[in-house]
């Protein structure tokens, strides 16, 4: 017998805190007054994925000498997996690699990743 529990994931902490923070980092970017309105037309215009990455640089000026800019960058890979059997149901999920890094141009000439 196929029911809720069985096709949905079981929630784990860690994805919801990391979910909340990139979609808080994303949207506390957008200015206040035009939030929803300029944010999802971003969204439906370039897709989900640039408009996250454009929102995780924190810092761009280009008239400072030493610093450029400064942003945030990573990878997440995670699988929903579920099996239905007669001997049983089972379903999990499988949080496989996360990387999490930085990345800064500096004096108009050299970036660096880490």
């Amino acid at each position: 017998m196929v029911t809720v529990n069985t096709l949905l994931p079981k929630p784990q902490p860690s994805r919801v805190v990391i979910s909340g923070i990139a979609l808080a980092v994303a949207l506390g970017r957008v200015r206040a007054g035009e939030a929803a309105t300029s944010a999802w037309a971003e969204i439906k215009e370039r897709g989900a994925y640039p408009f996250i990455t454009d929102h995780l640089a924190l810092y761009h000026n280009q008239t400072n000498e030493f610093m450029q800019s400064f942003s945030l960058n990573g990878v997440y890979q995670g699988q929903y997996w579920g099996a239905n059997a007669d001997q049983g149901n089972a379903s999990g999920w499988e949080n496989r690699r996360i990387f999490l890094g930085g990345g800064a141009e500096f004096l108009h000439r050299f970036s660096a990743q880490a």
